[in-house]
């Protein structure tokens, strides 16, 4: 099933097919638009009949119970890709969604110890290191170096070009001390005049 969904839908990611089937088994089929589930009915004399309506209650709960174990199930790999689920129901049919949350890996990767930085202090430290520098040495068009700029510094183009053109506002000598403290810390010297 898992490789039908890949080949239809080429660019689907893991947490599209999980949706999808999260989906499947919460509206108990309503839609009847779910693709990997009906390319294999289709394939199977079995499903030609439609044997749920002919089941007693006892049966009916036992597929029920199915369906709640396969909905934990998918609960589960969505939680191990660091998600959880969101369900709406305000439709005739409950829609899915999901909110990211930090996992162990990435709250390893916290930043912890770390100065809180403005960004006119951030792009200091990016010139103390020489990536101004490095970036006026390629020829490239302004708007590109500002687009570099702001995806290495994590800051909107419009805020690199003020700092690129400088603009923006100025290191404070409270601002020189923090980056100076900061970065002979780690080995540079800080100088103010870049």
């Amino acid at each position: 099933m898992k490789s039908r969904y890949f080949e239809k839908f080429e660019h689907a990611t893991e947490l599209d097919l999980l949706k999808n089937e999260y989906e499947f088994y919460l509206n108990g089929d309503k839609t009847g638009s779910n693709f990997a589930h009906t390319q294999l009915r289709s394939e199977s004399q079995l499903s030609l009949l439609t044997y749920k309506r002919f089941l007693n209650g006892e049966n009916l709960e036992f597929f029920k119970l199915q369906d709640k174990r396969k909905i934990e199930f998918l609960e589960e790999e969505i939680d191990k890709l660091g998600y959880l689920v969101n369900i709406d129901y305000s439709g005739e049919t409950a829609r899915v969604s999901f909110f990211h949350i930090e996992t162990e890996a990435e709250k390893e990767l916290n930043l912890k110890g770390l100065p809180d930085l403005t960004v006119r202090q951030r792009y200091a430290v990016f010139q103390q290191l020489g990536f101004r520098k490095r970036i006026d040495e390629w020829d490239l068009k302004s708007k590109d170096k500002y687009d570099l700029m702001a995806v290495i510094l994590n800051i909107n183009p419009d805020n690199a070009k003020k700092l690129y053109g400088n603009t923006y506002k100025q290191l404070t000598s409270k601002d020189d001390e923090l980056l100076s403290k900061f970065l002979d810390s780690k080995g540079f010297n800080y100088d103010s005049e870049i």
